[in-house]
């Protein structure tokens, strides 16, 4: 893949205090290095600011490059249940934090604009006809990440456009790994360090006509093939990376339905206790919204924390 794993060391860490962040002090300074490229070829977006701390940070680069810029946006700016644990800030779900995320981006606002949206509800005139810098940090699926692909997929400049998407080795939104494993036209530049984001060059003209998202998903691949790529992805990434994410791949599996497949490949995965809580978390994500998929995730729970409580070396 010929990728660089950035260490952050020769960039200082941007000004974010005070502002609540669920990026790393690297990924913060990975937006600020990613932003300094900007040539003003074309515009600057960024989905799912949260907060701000990322916004501070990319502003910061934006500011370095020595160009005229000005930034968008786009996140539903409405509070969920995780986010107060993570902030320390008391908003009941569905509470608006437009107000908070402007007051902690004020030495840029007369720079930045806004769009309250939820992915599904965004139209392609939202975004600006060009994009230079796109940053992403919203769709945790195949299928939000697929919606807003065709919004801005034609916006974004052969050879010139970069996506830094911070989730790209999050363990439970593994279905964007193959989103980007699987969808022509962009290629790896850099992985954080620490943390999940990945950057991404536009080598070629993306068009979801032409690379139809639905078609490319995982599903219509046999599952050979599935372990083929995904043998071949993890020979690419450093060890710590390799077994943050290894896991997923079990999960993977288990969604396509190829579950004994999925079972044979948990077996030989090292897991951790924290692997376990994730995928708890996912489990009791699904539980509301899709329940069959959910009793799945149960089966698969109860087999791999029956397997870390015996003694390494045994099997069943």
């Amino acid at each position: 893949m010929g990728f660089a794993i950035f260490t952050g060391e020769d960039t200082e860490l941007p000004d974010y205090r005070g502002v609540p962040a669920m990026i790393s002090e690297i990924e913060a300074k990975l937006y600020r290095s990613t932003a300094r490229t900007y040539t003003g070829a074309g515009s600057v977006v960024e989905v799912g600011p949260w907060l701000g701390a990322s916004t501070r940070s990319l502003c910061t680069g934006l500011n370095e490059s020595g160009r005229d810029w000005s930034l968008t946006c786009i996140d539903s700016f409405r509070w969920n249940a995780g986010y107060s644990q993570k902030s320390g800030i008391a908003l009941e779900v569905g509470d608006s934090f437009l107000s908070i995320f402007e007051q902690n981006v004020a030495p840029y606002r007369s720079r930045i604009a806004t769009v309250p949206s939820y992915i599904s509800d965004l139209r392609a005139e939202q975004f600006p006809k060009t994009i230079e810098l796109l940053f992403i940090d919203a769709p945790k699926s195949w299928k939000t990440m697929a919606q807003l692909y065709a919004l801005v997929a034609s916006r974004l400049i052969p050879g010139r456009s970069t996506l830094l998407f911070q989730d790209f080795l999050h363990f439970t939104s593994y279905e964007l790994i193959w989103f980007f494993l699987l969808i022509p036209g962009l290629k790896l530049s850099h992985l954080s360090s620490e943390g999940s984001t990945g950057v991404f060059s536009v080598t070629d003209q993306l068009d979801p006509k032409q690379h139809d998202p639905q078609a490319l998903h995982p599903r219509h691949l046999p599952v050979a093939r599935l372990q083929q790529l995904w043998q071949e992805f993890l020979g690419e990434l450093p060890e710590q990376k390799r077994n943050d994410v290894d896991g997923s791949f079990v999960l993977l599996l288990n969604d396509l339905g190829f579950e004994a497949e999925a079972r044979t490949y948990a077996k030989r995965t090292v897991w951790s206790a924290r692997d376990l809580k994730r995928i708890r978390s996912v489990h009791d994500r699904l539980s509301i919204s899709e329940p069959k998929k959910a009793r799945k995730y149960g089966v698969l729970l109860e087999e791999l924390e029956a397997a870390l409580k015996r003694p390494p070396g045994t099997s069943t």
